[in-house]
């Protein structure tokens, strides 16, 4: 069978145009931010506060402050938070060896080294173990501070966001707390550091202004409080928490 000249044309046209068309549908199908994924692994921050349910994640994990000072707290407080201990009881244990309430027994640098060191004469500015927490504390007020710059932000129920800023203010005046005991004045921080600062430095305050911002931020942290929770809510702060909190206990 004779295929004409015409008829080679033809059909060699229509398949130019088939690829043509199927690339074009390709091309146009392609995302041309392919590549730019999203981690599976990671939130950012714009994420977060679009989210009133992130949000409450954000707020939760901020507990962290609390993990290991449960003793005494009324409803619970700090239940709910992933700590290995009593702080207050295990502090008041620690500091008994600086003393002659106790003598430490365990091995060097065994279970409680807190106590070997203060028992052996080793403890110092440089050497504080779980006792020094500046840098815990101050990270943590670093988070809580990042809270208060990006609340304008969240959506969602106002009363549900109302108490978030409530418990955050309160865990940002339980930080200060133990900074404050721990070190008299200290350095008040309320913004977060960017890579644009150019200042770091920061004068220590007094202890007078450190305990007027400390109850300022548990005033504000009343305010908003309930007085006691349910359910898996049970373990946050309430306003019972912050009335015992401006004891400075």
């Amino acid at each position: 069978m004779l295929v004409s000249k015409k008829s080679k044309k033809v059909k060699i046209m229509k398949r130019i145009y088939l690829v043509l068309i199927a690339a074009t549908l390709f091309l146009t199908s392609c995302n041309k931010n392919i590549l730019d994924l999203k981690p599976y692994d990671q939130l950012s921050d714009a994420a977060i506060w679009a989210d009133i349910n992130l949000v409450q994640g954000y707020v939760t994990e901020n507990y962290n402050s609390v993990s290991m000072t449960t003793m005494g707290m009324p409803n619970g407080f700090g239940s709910n938070n992933g700590g290995w201990g009593n702080y207050d009881a295990v502090y008041g244990y620690w500091t008994g060896g600086a003393v002659d309430e106790i003598f430490e027994l365990h091995d060097k640098d065994g279970w409680c080294i807190q106590a070997d060191l203060i028992v052996r004469g080793e403890l110092s500015p440089s050497r504080l173990s779980s006792l020094g927490r500046w840098a815990t504390n101050y990270g943590l007020i670093r988070a809580i501070n990042n809270y208060f710059e990006h609340v304008s932000a969240i959506t969602g129920d106002p009363a549900t966001i109302s108490r978030f800023t409530a418990e955050m203010y309160f865990l940002r005046a339980f930080n200060y707390v133990h900074l404050v005991k721990n070190y008299g004045g200290v350095p008040i921080i309320t913004k977060v550091y960017s890579t644009s600062d150019t200042k770091f430095e920061e004068a220590r305050n007094t202890f007078d202004e450190c305990s007027k911002f400390i109850l300022e931020d548990l005033d504000k942290a009343i305010a908003g409080l309930p007085l006691t929770y349910s359910g898996a809510d049970i373990g946050r702060a309430t306003k019972g928490a912050a009335l015992r909190r401006k004891s400075f206990e």
